[in-house]
């Protein structure tokens, strides 16, 4: 009877170890958060070999992030305007897919569940680049 006991036992610890594996860990992360980003907006001058600055503004936005299609992927809406699908693992780190959205540069993470932060560079023919630097608070 105790080596039933123990091979249900070590049965049940097995199987909740592999069911916790696939855990869906974005809904601690899902929710209103308020964000704020700085932009840059960045021309090449390729006489004088450098970028020039064009532009820069700073947008506060209450905003969310909602879950995305797939299980590891999550939607932000960072400003009225703009919004990244992006993707998540279980450290909390961030990347986004340049063949699914028209950014350059992506990466980010999560500190702990309620503060993240992220860069996207929006590049355009031209030598035009817009930098967007994010960084959220859940509310």
């Amino acid at each position: 009877m105790k080596k039933v006991r123990l091979i249900l036992a070590t049965t049940l610890t097995v199987l909740l170890c592999f069911t916790g594996c696939d855990k869906d860990i974005r809904g601690k992360y899902v929710g209103d958060w308020e964000f704020v980003t700085e932009i840059d907006s960045n021309q090449f001058d390729y006489d004088l070999y450098k970028w020039i600055l064009l532009g820069f503004d700073t947008i506060s936005y209450s905003g969310k992030i909602i879950y995305g299609e797939h299980n590891d992927e999550l939607i932000i809406q960072y400003t009225e305007q703009n919004e990244v699908t992006a993707w998540v693992n279980h450290n909390g780190n961030l990347w986004t897919s340049v063949y699914r959205t028209s950014t350059r540069s992506r990466h980010g993470y999560f500190e702990e569940t309620n503060k993240m932060y992220l860069t996207l560079s929006y590049s355009k023919y031209g030598g035009f680049l817009t930098d967007h630097y994010i960084i959220g608070t859940k509310k």
